[in-house]
């Protein structure tokens, strides 16, 4: 890692961010400055050199979005990088052309045991960690299985990488830790994939549910 790396780490004080901020503290010629919200970040924002600037949300929407973007238009930030608990579908279509912005849904990972090692990645310029943090818009049917009651669904498969997806489904009846499987035709790749995944979380609507998922090792 390049000499006095700088990161901007902008959460919380939660118990698991001040855990988060302690490891990152701990990369080598590592410099990490913490800040509760990003207006009492803002001296640091346009006056220090910054490598990376690390934002942990609960829930990440357009407001979010809006707000990362006056940042960097003000600062000259290399690489912005967003953990969130959940982010809102509308959000993805929203960054899906910013390549300075990298969001990771924090249920799909160990958040306070893996950010260090993404982050030294990162900042390191990996280009293939840069691939596989990126979602790609899917928008692709999908026939949804809950297995603890063996009940068929159909749903859509918004967004997915390698690790997990962000599906909507026909039903409120899902629970975060539900093991279900997914059958979806990728009619660019002319090919059929089954998954198994674990519920992660969920946002519940009427008659339907926005859900984020990580795959089983058993995937094929």
């Amino acid at each position: 890692m390049a000499s006095s790396t700088k990161i901007l780490f902008i959460s919380k004080a939660t118990d698991q961010a001040l855990k988060v901020q302690k490891s990152l503290s701990e990369l080598t010629n590592c410099q990490v400055k913490f800040e509760e919200t990003a207006e009492s970040a803002m001296a640091l924002l346009t006056t220090e050199t910054l490598h990376c600037v690390i934002f942990n949300f609960t829930s990440f929407g357009l407001s979010q979005v809006r707000l990362i973007q006056g940042i960097c238009e003000i600062a000259k930030i290399p690489q912005v990088l967003v953990f969130a608990e959940q982010a809102n579908p509308e959000v993805l279509e929203a960054i899906k052309n910013d390549k300075n912005l990298i969001l990771i849904e924090k249920p799909l990972m160990n958040f306070e045991d893996d950010v260090a090692g993404l982050c030294d990645r990162l900042i390191n310029e990996d280009s293939k960690f840069k691939r596989e943090a990126r979602r790609l818009t899917a928008d692709q049917p999908a026939s949804i299985t809950l297995l603890k009651t063996g009940r068929h669904y159909d749903g859509r498969v918004r967004n997915m990488n390698e690790h997990g997806a962000c599906l909507e489904i026909n039903t409120s009846l899902v629970a975060v830790g539900d093991q279900i499987k997914i059958t979806v035709d990728l009619d660019k790749l002319n090919r059929q994939r089954i998954f198994t995944a674990e519920v992660r979380w969920i946002k519940p609507y009427p008659g339907k549910s926005i859900m984020g998922i990580r795959f089983s090792h058993d995937s094929t």
